[in-house]
């Protein structure tokens, strides 16, 4: 299982520690877990950080980007101005179709390669 997050570093340093007081049932699944930090933050970290952390020496991960879900972000904001007077029902709704068009238009491009 890989994972991956902004700060992996400080993350990671007592993630098993606080697991396994917390869920020590998740002991065994703990060992297969390995993280780094995505190619749009690693270079706001430090040498250190960015040898042992970054997705380019993590077995397995090969060329992974891992900065896909934030790209969305910046679409969802225009869904502000349409959910924003919106009862919770309704904004789940417009959120969705929005998740919905952008899923369907990244799945289009990728033939037009």
């Amino acid at each position: 299982i890989c994972l991956s997050y902004n700060i992996w570093c400080q993350f990671s340093k007592h993630l098993a520690d606080h697991t396994h007081c917390n869920f020590p049932e998740f002991d065994p699944l703990m060992k297969c877990i390995q993280g780094a930090v995505p190619k749009m933050h690693i270079n706001g970290h430090n040498t250190h950080c960015q040898i042992n952390h970054s997705f380019v020496y993590e077995p397995y991960s090969g060329m992974t980007y891992s900065e896909g879900i934030e790209s969305t972000w910046s679409e969802q904001n225009h869904a502000a101005t349409f959910t924003k007077e919106q009862n919770p029902g309704h904004q789940h709704n417009t959120l969705d179709d929005f998740n919905g068009y952008w899923n369907w238009t990244k799945l289009h491009h990728l033939c037009e390669c």
